[in-house]
């Protein structure tokens, strides 16, 4: 759906981004959180809504997910694609059974299988990465098993290639 950082980099990209790479993906997550609640709070007044129980905590709830690096193998080169992930699910119960470590597991190895095959397709073959395109393919591929999951977000994305002979 939407993209909470830039789409990619090329290979211009600092040496070691790694290492800035985990504090921007927690400060990009807890932007995107302060934001949606900030939106929540944003409520009419009681005068203007139908007398109906409140959820407890509006959705969509933010899961960071491992940080995931695919190797794309092309004919004189590899490139390097890191993606700091994010899912959102619709509710609290939710996202409290994704905390369990077994189901973040089996949904982070979801992910990765999903980024695999993108890496098979025009997807991350090419020279820029459509970020939005990347997270439609990884969602679908993830709606069989993971209904709960409403959208797959990059908290950062960037590519490396490295040639060789």
């Amino acid at each position: 759906m939407h993209e909470a950082a830039p789409a990619a980099h090329d290979s211009t990209t600092p040496a070691d981004p790694a290492a800035s790479s985990a504090a921007e993906a927690d400060a990009i997550l807890r932007a995107a959180e302060s934001s949606i609640n900030a939106a929540a709070a944003e409520k009419p007044a009681p005068d203007e809504v139908e007398k109906s129980p409140a959820p407890a905590t509006p959705g969509p709830h933010l899961i960071k997910m491992e940080s995931v690096t695919m190797p794309v193998r092309k004919r004189e080169s590899v490139t390097f694609v890191v993606a700091d992930v994010a899912v959102a699910v619709a509710d609290a119960e939710r996202a409290a059974h994704y905390k369990i470590p077994q189901n973040a597991a089996l949904l982070q190895a979801a992910i990765e299988s999903a980024m695999a095959r993108a890496a098979e397709t025009p997807v991350l073959r090419g020279v820029a990465i459509d970020s939005q395109l990347l997270s439609g393919s990884i969602k679908s591929d993830l709606q069989e098993e993971f209904a709960d999951v409403e959208d797959v977000l990059f908290l950062t994305l960037y590519k490396h290639d490295v040639g060789f002979n």
